[in-house]
């Protein structure tokens, strides 16, 4: 996938032929996801919240939780059963999590010593059972 960035703050994502095959429909939906998220996140960080109300605020943190929040997980844990898979090491899983040793293990053992969750399924092949 080829990311650029431009001087005036716009972005450009342009996928392989094959990235795109993979994300399907799904990728503009994950795109306005994060778009929305970082749009959050950038009133956040300026506070220039003044005109959100109740509802702006219940949106974006729905679109956070509801609509990433597992993806990610299910992406962080497909990552590291990938990795394990492959004779990765703890000490690589930690050092990419950036935690100690301790931990990563900890977090690797739980993942390969369970049957993939719904959102880690999704991540690998795009399918789930139910909805957002």
């Amino acid at each position: 996938m080829d990311v650029t960035f431009a001087g005036d703050g716009s972005a450009t994502i342009v996928p392989t032929s094959e990235e795109a095959a993979a994300l399907g429909e799904e990728f503009g939906e994950l795109l306005t996801w994060f778009a929305t998220t970082l749009t959050a996140l950038s009133y956040l960080r300026t506070g220039d919240t003044d005109e959100f109300d109740r509802k702006t605020w219940a949106h974006m943190l729905a679109t956070a939780e509801r609509h990433l929040g597992g993806r990610l997980d299910g992406i962080r844990d497909a990552l590291i059963r990938a990795h394990a898979t492959v004779g990765g090491t703890y000490g690589e899983v930690a050092k990419a999590m950036a935690v100690a040793r301790s931990t990563a293990q900890y977090r690797r053992d739980r993942v390969t010593a369970s049957a993939p969750s719904e959102w880690e399924r999704w991540a690998v092949s795009g399918a789930r059972s139910g909805g957002a």
